[in-house]
This record gives structure tokens, C-alpha cells and sequence, in this order.
């Protein structure tokens, strides 16, 4: 090699054979570094059997007790410290602070204005689907229509629950069933602009029967899986179970109080989707059925909140300060 009329072909070739020597020397030292450290593991736990057996030969029960509470005392501790270090700290003005998996104390609850009336909806998780983004969901099951009518027994008439409800048909993609186009769609018009502008585009994994393959999808507002509602179901690809349902019933009401039931996003195979019914449990549908929704979102930890008093509630109501 020549640079400005310089040769360096005799630095080369100098190169050229001191690398291997080179790259053995660093194979040989990390196999011995291995094999020291092995070594110390071998015999560290040799030794430990060593002096258990001794205590236990002569029989010195209160020294191996004592051992034995220290050993586990600082497994204990050490297992705390590595779970401590993965939970982020959030501030105690931000969405993900009041989370049911980080502070449950705080309610986890905010209220968004959906056609300028506060709605409760459940913050569920910091960290949705190790994201580091928190989950909401909407407390109360929601269907086209909210002004449900109530009979003489207090309980809603099937013609209008039908009516309002959304179908999910068989043998149809999640993004071709109403649930989704009401979501992209007409359930959008109930929030103003600023908000729907800090709501994240969540990735949303299924799997395809007919097709034997995955394919994603991209959502503001969606509901959840069933293995996110229970722990038996995966379906979806999503192996997070939340928290929340792991302590807490998955009964839902709709806007005026009666117990009413909602779909999930998975699908049973590729002849009907599972629900939550009336008991909380989750099941599968026969054929074309017509149950509410719970939509879910989701928005960054940080999103900064603020506390209110609502006359209408009458209590001091966690709402999104953007």
C-alpha cells in the first residue's frame, strides 16, 4: 500500500501474521477465564455441601437454621433489587403513576369527555404488552347506541340491546367485523381532536386460520384479548395477562348499570369470536352473535393529568391535562 509516497506494505504483512497469534491468545484467555469461573462454582457449592453435612453430622441445627435464613434473606433481597431496577419511576402527575400495576391506591381511573361527558375508563397497566405505554379501558360496555331503554322490571329490552349491540360474524377478519369499523369510525366523532392526537397507534398481533399465518394490525381504539382478560386463552399472540383481572372480576356494566356482555378480539378458530358473558366468564360463540365492546387505547406514560371536582359526580375526578 502506497499513501503519499509512503509504503506501508512491510506494516501490513506484519499484521497480517501477528493476527492469528493475536486472536488465539484472546480465545485461549477467555476459555481459561471460563473455566476458572466454572471451577469456583463447582467447588463453591462442593465446599457449602461440605460444611451443610458437617452442621447436620453434628448436629449444630441452630447454626444451620441461621445458614439457612441468611441465604435465604439475601435471595429474597437480591430478587427485589432486580425487579426494583425494571419498574421505571413515573411522576406522580402522569398517567402511568395511577396505573392498577403501579399505584392501584390512587383509583386507577381517569374520566374522559366523550360528547362532553366525563366517562370512566380503568388504567390499567404501565407497561401494556412491554411497551412502556399505558392501557385504558373504558369501565362501562358500550354498543352504536347509549340510550338504552329500561322495561318495568328494570331490565333492558332485547329489541333495543340487538339493535345497538355489534355483530361479529364467522369466518371474517377482526378489521372486517363492526367492532372494528365502529371504532375507526363513528366512535371516534365522541372525542375532540387533542386528544385523539395523544392516543398511540397500538400494534395488534393476530393469527389467520385459513391462511396458517400472523399478521398485524395497527389501532387507536381496539378491545382486548382473551389472554389478556385470562390466562388459559393466547390466541392472539398477546401473553399478557393484566393485573387487574388476575384480582378483579371481569363483569362489566353498560352506561346505566346493568350487567351486560362484550366481545374480545380473538377468534375461536375461524368460526366465532370468544366474549366475556353476563357471569364474567369467557367464552365462544356458536354462529353470529351481537354483545357490546369495552374499547381500549393506549397513550404514553408521561401523559400529564390533573385532578378535578365534578358537580354532576360529585367527587374529585383524575382527568388528562394535554
Amino acid at each position: 500500500m502506497n499513501i503519499d509516497n509512503s509504503d506501508f506494505s512491510i506494516f501490513l504483512k506484519m499484521l497480517g501474521y501477528m493476527i492469528f497469534p493475536i486472536i488465539s491468545i484472546i480465545i485461549l484467555f477467555f476459555c481459561i477465564g471460563g473455566a476458572l469461573i466454572i471451577d469456583g462454582i463447582i467447588w463453591g457449592i462442593y465446599g457449602l455441601i461440605r460444611i451443610i453435612k458437617k452442621l447436620i453430622k453434628e448436629k449444630r441445627w441452630n447454626v444451620f437454621i441461621a445458614v439457612g435464613i441468611i441465604i435465604l434473606i439475601l435471595t429474597l433481597t437480591s430478587i427485589i433489587i432486580v425487579n426494583r431496577k425494571t419498574i421505571p419511576s413515573l411522576e406522580n402527575n402522569t398517567v402511568g403513576y395511577i396505573s392498577y400495576d403501579y399505584n392501584s391506591d390512587e383509583g386507577y381511573t381517569i374520566y374522559i369527555k366523550e360528547n362532553n361527558e366525563y366517562i370512566p375508563y380503568l388504567v390499567l397497566t404501565y407497561n401494556y404488552n412491554k411497551t412502556n405505554n399505558t392501557l385504558c379501558l373504558r369501565k362501562n360496555v358500550i354498543g352504536r347506541e347509549t340510550g338504552y331503554i329500561e322495561d318495568y322490571n328494570g331490565t333492558i329490552s332485547k329489541d333495543i340491546v340487538y339493535n345497538s349491540w355489534l355483530l361479529m360474524k364467522n369466518n371474517v377478519r377482526y378489521e372486517e367485523n363492526d367492532v372494528d369499523k365502529y371504532l375507526t369510525g363513528e366512535f371516534l366523532e365522541r372525542f375532540d381532536n387533542k386528544l385523539l392526537s395523544n392516543i398511540l397507534n397500538t400494534k395488534l398481533t393476530f393469527f389467520e386460520y385459513d391462511e396458517n399465518r400472523e399478521y398485524e394490525i395497527n389501532r387507536k381504539f381496539f378491545i382486548l384479548s382473551f389472554s389478556e382478560l385470562d390466562s388459559y386463552g393466547n390466541q392472539t399472540k398477546s401473553k399478557m395477562k393484566l393485573k387487574y383481572f388476575e384480582d378483579n372480576s371481569r363483569i362489566a356494566n353498560n352506561d346505566i348499570g346493568i350487567e351486560s356482555p362484550y366481545w374480545t378480539r380473538t377468534s375461536h378458530y375461524s368460526d366465532s369470536y370468544y366474549m366475556v358473558g353476563y357471569d364474567g366468564m369467557v367464552t365462544y360463540t356458536g354462529s353470529d352473535a351481537r354483545f357490546g365492546v369495552r374499547p381500549a387505547f393506549t397513550i404514553p406514560n408521561n401523559t400529564k393529568i390533573t385532578n378535578l371536582y365534578d358537580e354532576f359526580l360529585m367527587q374529585d375526578i383524575y382527568v388528562f391535562d394535554i
